[in-house]
């Protein structure tokens, strides 16, 4: 099996999983919903009722810069330091594997909480099996909370590079440094010979940085 079916293979493995531990919630509700007023689906309105309007978008981030007080449903708050984070770690951690999906789940979040403000909301609410069976599209913003906090990671990893490459190097020194001055130590540490009968003797050296060890026997 190459990389790519190793892959694969582990992200089937991860989605068999993921759907193992949400069917708890996933069958009761989809046995519960063609028992409910919803069983034929919700009109289009009422599907978009509670949508975030863009002109709350701000607030809806940054709540607490804002004059007006934001419903509960549409606040999305990560905190200015995480925020910051999320930017460093979107504008420069363009290397990393989980960057573009983090960042497209982020934005995702944010496009589809837009709701009746969204064109293509309809579409998917034609299309999609579900998007008729729930409403306030604002709840879509858990997914942005999610990639910007991925994101704030990946941009505390970033700007912790520096220290970490210092961290290392350091210990690589200290590392040497202590080998180096175990060697000096152990070369004057005091060693035991054993005499045998034969006219040879076994040397043992002690050190308390090596183990126990027996050097070439020679004549005594």
């Amino acid at each position: 099996m190459g990389k790519v079916g190793h892959n694969l293979l582990v992200y089937l493995l991860a989605v068999v999983v993921g759907l193992g531990l949400a069917a708890v919630q996933l069958l009761p509700t989809l046995e519960l919903s063609r028992l409910s007023v919803r069983g034929g689906g919700l009109s289009y309105r009422e599907a978009v009722s509670f949508s975030l309007k863009p002109r709350l978008l701000l607030l809806s981030l940054l709540p607490t810069f804002g004059g007006e007080e934001v419903f509960s449903e549409y606040v999305a708050y990560l905190g200015m330091v995480a925020l910051a984070l999320a930017f460093v770690g979107a504008l420069f951690q363009r290397r990393h594997p989980a960057r573009p999906f983090l960042v497209f789940l982020t934005a995702l979040g944010l496009f589809l909480a837009l709701g009746a403000y969204n064109p293509f909301y309809f579409v998917l609410y034609k299309l999609l099996p579900g998007f008729d069976l729930f409403r306030a599209p604002a709840r879509w913003l858990y997914l942005y909370t999610f990639g910007g906090a991925m994101l704030a990671g990946l941009g505390a990893e970033f700007l912790g590079y520096p220290l970490l490459a210092k961290a290392e190097q350091g210990s690589k020194g200290a590392r040497e440094q202590g080998s180096r001055g175990a060697g000096e130590q152990g070369s004057n540490f005091p060693s035991i010979t054993f005499r045998k009968n034969s006219g040879w003797c076994w040397r043992m050296s002690l050190s308390p940085s090596t183990p126990i060890t027996v050097s070439t026997i020679s004549p005594c």
